[in-house]
């Protein structure tokens, strides 16, 4: 029989005063493999504030272990006995990998950097790992990183470890590695929280999976009961489809932008192209790949080899102003947050990029008229002078892409489109992108996760330490065959 560990039975919280959850319920019991799917990334961040001991209950019945609690040692309690590992690190980097699992296990004002080590040893010997320990930790891979973290969280005896978004930062093969650490985990009574998006992973790692919506819960189910496909449905039935506008039509051109053989600090006789309209899908392997292409597009990199061109003429870009000149647009990861100004309003996030193209853009009423014409369209009614830092997440995404489409680029580069997203982001994002795509502009896509490639159809390509491989190379280190 299950031993039940963590009990919330319709409580309300407040998140710095403000109501987040209401008839809320939460059942966890030890060695459980327990899944929470959020239908968006607010709901998400209110759950990594309750596991984070940041919520307070207002009412409803809290228990550990059988025995009942009130909210403030509630909170305390989870600050002790949970663990949160996810895509931020938690590590102190001038500490060793060593003292970062051990030095909080013991009350001594000393650090025994000897006793740790022999410490960590153990602890790699007992779960059957090899990481380099004496390797800094800025230089961890992400994977290590997790491992470490995973193996810091034992060595403080913490009961309850809360994963979150691990399909957004690990690939497969790394992902089937924590699998298996975590597997041994739960032999020794450690109970785990998954804390995903939509994928294969919540319903694979997880029994029994929580469904979180409108704040509240509608249930936990079994991963094997529940119906996928309509749980898709029931998760993303709010999200909308993005408006259509109008920009600059494209001319037609089969080669908008071409990369020719070009050899960098990271990349090796890289090549390709696209064209208008078309999209061209980029799995980098490595960061390096990735950061390779990224600087050649923005013109960061000074030197290299080889040619970029542009509608076939030889260009050379020499900063981010110069490559929106030459009608190129990129997208960062988590276009609702690095995208904007969150302390300038609606309109003027959109106006600010447009001055580039129309230098008298806040000079003339009938511009300020069209941007709010816009706005309403593609936002909602009297959102443009309202401030971007409240606006919803959705209405943010929705932003940061009508700043770029109303700038009407050539090409638009999007790096990471659907990195941490919820359903609903990851439906508009991708009404977004098509929306750019009919219109004729090109759209190039990087990205690291292997599931983004499937998302909008177009052309795909391999990168891999800087060099262009085939796909079944590339599935091959992504599985580890």
């Amino acid at each position: 029989m299950k031993k039940e560990q963590f009990v919330l039975e319709n409580v309300s919280m407040l998140l710095n005063e403000s109501k987040i959850f209401h008839n809320f319920s939460l059942h966890i019991y030890e060695k459980d493999f327990y899944g929470i799917l959020c239908d968006s990334i607010e709901e998400k961040e209110k759950i990594m504030a309750l596991f984070g001991g940041s919520c307070e209950i207002l009412d409803g019945k809290i228990k550990y272990r059988g025995e009942s609690m009130k909210s403030a040692a509630f909170s305390h309690l989870l600050q002790k006995k949970f663990s949160i590992i996810q895509k931020k690190s938690k590590l102190i980097y001038t500490l060793s990998v060593t003292e970062n699992i051990c030095i909080f296990t013991e009350q001594s004002q000393w650090v025994h950097s000897v006793r740790y080590q022999e410490q960590t040893r153990k602890y790699l010997e007992h779960f059957g790992l090899e990481i380099d320990i004496a390797k800094p930790v800025e230089a961890l891979t992400e994977k290590e990183r997790v491992i470490v973290e995973l193996l810091k969280a034992y060595a403080e005896g913490k009961e309850v470890l809360v994963l979150v978004g691990l399909s957004g930062f690990l690939q497969n093969g790394e992902l089937e590695e924590i699998h298996e650490l975590i597997l041994q985990f739960r032999k020794e009574n450690k109970t785990f929280i998954f804390v995903e998006a939509f994928g294969e992973l919540i319903f694979e790692w997880s029994e029994n999976i929580l469904i979180v919506k409108n704040g509240t819960d509608f249930g936990c189910f079994s991963a094997d009961f529940l119906q996928k496909t309509k749980l898709y449905s029931f998760l993303s039935e709010r999200a909308g489809r993005a408006s259509q506008i109008s920009v600059e039509e494209q001319e037609e051109d089969d080669k908008i932008l071409q990369f020719s053989e070009i050899t960098s600090q990271y990349l090796s006789k890289v090549s390709f192209q696209i064209g208008t309209g078309e999209v061209l899908k980029i799995l980098c392997l490595d960061t390096q790949s990735m950061e390779g292409i990224r600087r050649i597009i923005c013109g960061q990199e000074k030197r290299y080899d080889g040619e970029l061109l542009l509608k076939g003429a030889k260009i050379r870009l020499q900063n981010e102003r110069d490559m929106r000149k030459k009608k190129i647009a990129y997208c960062n990861a988590r276009a609702y947050k690095s995208m904007l100004l969150p302390d300038m309003s609606v309109r003027d996030n959109v106006m600010l990029d447009l001055s580039i193209k129309e230098p008298q853009i806040f000079f003339f009423k009938k511009y300020r008229k069209s941007v709010d014409a816009y706005i309403e369209e593609w936002i909602g009614a009297d959102m443009a002078g309202r401030k971007a830092r409240d606006l919803t997440m959705l209405q943010c995404q929705r932003l940061a892409f009508l700043k770029l489409y109303l700038f009407s680029p050539r090409v638009l580069v999007c790096e990471h489109p659907f990195f941490d997203a919820d359903l609903h982001m990851k439906e508009v994002t991708l009404r977004i992108l098509e929306s750019f795509r009919d219109r004729g502009i090109a759209v190039m896509i990087l990205t690291m996760r292997l599931q983004a490639l499937g998302m909008l159809d177009g052309d795909a390509l391999y990168i891999r330490k800087g060099s262009l491989i085939d796909e079944d190379e590339a599935y091959q280190t992504l599985y580890e065959l």
